[in-house]
């Protein structure tokens, strides 16, 4: 049997690859899609949202040069502090390198 053209075959190797190629973006986008739908439901608007818990986990972030905390990590603080006085937690944990 005679073979296809080798240019042929390269062009339907590539589109073979393109098509499997969008179906694996398809496929991984319809996943983050749904992971974050699903996370997006964890996330309370306010304190009244949010279920009394033992341990309130405040997740550590950047700090500035001269050793104060980036604004991501003063509005986690605030939040953890909040969550404290309205008695939606028990304690806090702080997480971080604690290297500085």
């Amino acid at each position: 049997m005679p073979r296809a053209c080798p240019s042929l075959e390269r062009l339907l190797a590539k589109r073979l690859f393109l098509v499997s190629l969008c179906l694996l973006a398809l496929g991984g986008g319809w996943w983050l899609l749904r992971a974050y739908a699903q996370a997006a439901a964890l996330i309370a608007d306010s304190l009244d949202d949010v279920r009394p818990a033992d341990v309130g986990l405040v997740l550590g972030a950047s700090v500035t040069p001269d050793k104060k905390p980036s604004s991501i990590l003063r509005d986690r603080i605030r939040t953890g502090v909040e969550l404290l006085a309205a008695g939606k937690v028990q304690r806090l944990l702080m997480s971080g390198e604690g290297e500085q």
